[in-house]
C-alpha cells in the first residue's frame, strides 16, 4: 500500500446546498472529535476511535452530549494518529534535540 496526499480546491458556486452542508458538518464533527481526545485523561494514547458521542462544551461552557454521523472511522483513526505525531514531535524537541524535518 502507497500513502498518497492530494490537494483540491473546491469551488462554492459548484457545490449544491447538501454538499456545503455535508463539508460544514465534517470539519465541525473533526473538531469535536479533536478536543474530545485532547480533554480525555489519556489523550490520544488511550482514547478510543470507535467513540460515537464525544462531550462538547456549549457556548454556555456547559458540557453537552453530541453524536458523530458523517466522520469516518478511517478519518478518526488519521486524527489520533497526528496527535500523536505532534505530541511525539514536541517530546523529542523537550529533550534538547531538534524535531521536525
Amino acid at each position: 500500500m502507497s500513502c498518497k496526499t492530494y490537494e483540491l480546491k473546491l469551488d462554492k458556486s459548484h457545490l449544491s446546498n447538501g454538499d456545503l452542508n455535508a463539508l460544514y458538518r465534517l470539519f465541525l464533527e473533526a473538531k469535536w472529535f479533536y478536543n474530545a481526545m485532547l480533554a480525555s485523561p489519556g489523550g490520544p494514547f488511550a482514547f478510543d476511535y470507535k467513540q460515537k458521542n464525544v462531550v462538547v462544551l456549549n457556548k454556555q461552557r456547559e458540557p453537552e452530549v453530541r453524536r458523530i454521523r458523517v466522520l469516518s472511522s478511517q478519518m478518526r483513526q488519521s486524527i489520533i494518529d497526528r496527535a500523536k505525531q505532534a505530541i511525539r514531535g514536541l517530546a523529542v524537541k523537550k529533550k534538547g534535540r531538534r524535531g521536525g524535518p
